[in-house]
This record gives C-alpha cells, structure tokens and sequence, in this order.
C-alpha cells in the first residue's frame, strides 16, 4: 500500500487563518493520526462549562468550585482520513500508553496511530495502538502547540497562571514536555 505524500496533498498553513482543529477521541470507532510532532506537551486542565481550560494552580477557579484537574496532552499530528493537520488531545491514560507502545529513546514523528474511546460514554478511557512503526513519506513540519493553546484559552505570554505541580511520571520521560512557567513565546 502506498501512502499519500502529505506535504501536496495538505493545504497551505496560510490559508487557515491561524486556527487548526483540536481533536479528542469520541467514538468506540478508531481514527487514525500520523503523528507529526516529536513530544506530547502536558498541560492540566478542567472540563469546565463544556470545554477544557487550563488550571491556575492556587487561584484556580475551576478547582474552587469542585472541578478536579486532569492531565492532557497535545501532539501535533494528521488526521488520515481527511489529510488534515491539527493537535490531537490525549487522556492521561493515553499519554500512558503512547509511553509504554513507544520504545525510550524512539521518535514520536513519523509514527501512524489509531485512537477510540473505550465505550460510547463521553468520560470513557482512550485507547491508542500503534497502526505502523513509521511512514517513509515526507511529513509536514510539527505545530507548536503552545500558540494556539494560549490563543485558545485567553493566556498571557508568561504563562503566569498555569500550574505544573502533580505532572507524576510522564513529566520525566524525553517524550513529554511539560509547559513550564514563564517559559518565552
């Protein structure tokens, strides 16, 4: 089977007026993303007012009012079926997985994964499994997430009300950068 070679069959990053598609895994059915970026960047976050928004830590409103953080991770990848670029949001579980399915010390880039919730409940833990070791075709360079997060939830540039405290074991894997406070953009 031949693969498309996404770098043609792509529309221009122009052309999108600065927004991409964020995807969550919603279905028992799998997608499957070729993964374009070499790091998942964890951030924690709530489900608040239907839609997810960053903790701030101490002053956190969303903690004040009962909602309890959780771990998500963002990873630049193409979505296969459309042969659209975008950030894929993993569960903390999934960022687990990826972990373990991936090798210490392998890339991330070039890997093509598919992705399904676990039940048809909205909360139900993903799934990941690796679909293939890596494509031989030239991908488009990675986004950044770190833009289009910040413009998506309203941050300031210093980050100055994000919490990193409680990022656990996947903070210290190469794989997975955290989004450090005061960190320049």
């Amino acid at each position: 089977m031949q693969h498309p070679c996404f770098r043609e069959d792509l529309p221009p990053r122009e052309a999108r007026r600065g927004f991409i598609p964020i995807w969550t895994p919603k279905s028992v059915f799998p997608s499957v993303f070729v993964l374009t970026g070499n790091a998942v960047l964890l951030a924690r976050t709530h489900w608040i007012e239907g839609r997810t928004r960053p903790c701030a830590g101490e002053n956190c409103f969303c903690a004040a009012n009962g909602s309890r953080p959780k771990l998500k991770g963002y990873v630049s990848a193409v979505l296969t079926a459309k042969l659209t670029e975008g950030l894929l949001e993993l569960t903390e579980g999934a960022c687990q997985q990826l972990a373990d399915l991936v090798p210490a010390g392998n890339e991330l880039r070039g890997r093509k994964i598919s992705v399904r919730r676990r039940t048809t409940k909205k909360c139900s833990p993903v799934d990941v499994q690796i679909a293939h070791v890596s494509l031989p075709c030239d991908l488009p360079a990675a986004i950044d997430p770190i833009p289009y997060l910040m413009r998506l939830w309203g941050l300031r540039a210093d980050f100055s009300f994000l919490h990193q405290g409680g990022l656990g074991k996947l903070a210290d894997r190469p794989m997975y950068q955290p989004i450090e406070e005061g960190d320049p953009q």
